[in-house]
């Protein structure tokens, strides 16, 4: 009977606990399936994307232009790659780089994509499930910050991602 009463008693202050953190902290406890973890992690990347491609730069605020700079710094991936896939998504979102870098960029859709500036008319064809070098000084071809920049690429005829460029 100790055993019982024990177990009980150690059921009592886990639910306690958990009641406690509930209340004070405001922590949920629900248990999320896989699938609507996926989900919300989708539509959080979503929001994500859409704000670093969505700005226009030459309009915003400062504050805008500082929380834009802190998020394109933040999400910064140096893999050295850039993947297309389908429908234009690139991936990674932004990429960290140097002015004397050599990017792979590989297609891994059936159609062919094109990737440019939007302020220049230079272009650099990928093939269908198929990859190409990018050399970024002749891709962005402007004077970067020495602290470092940012330059926002398009694929066919929409911005889909961004080169953070860092001395």
């Amino acid at each position: 009977m100790k055993k019982n009463t024990l177990f009980t008693i150690i059921i009592l202050i886990v639910t306690a606990s958990a009641a406690v953190l509930v209340y004070v902290l405001n922590v949920p406890l629900k248990v999320s399936s896989p699938r609507e973890e996926a989900a919300s992690s989708q539509r959080q990347s979503d929001a994500v994307r859409s704000k670093i491609l969505a700005l226009d730069v030459r309009s915003a605020s400062e504050e805008g232009l500082r929380e834009y700079r802190t998020l394109v710094r933040e999400l910064a991936v140096g893999s050295g790659t850039i993947i297309i896939n389908k429908g234009c998504m690139t991936d990674p979102l932004v990429l960290k780089v140097k002015l004397d870098d050599v990017v792979m960029v590989s297609n891994t859709d059936t159609v062919e994509h094109r990737l440019s500036r939007p302020e220049r008319a230079a272009e650099l064809v990928v093939p269908p499930q198929g990859s190409v070098s990018l050399r970024v000084s002749e891709f962005v071809n402007r004077q970067i910050d020495p602290r470092g920049g940012s330059v926002r690429y398009g694929c066919d005829t929409e911005i889909s991602g961004v080169l953070f460029v860092f001395p």
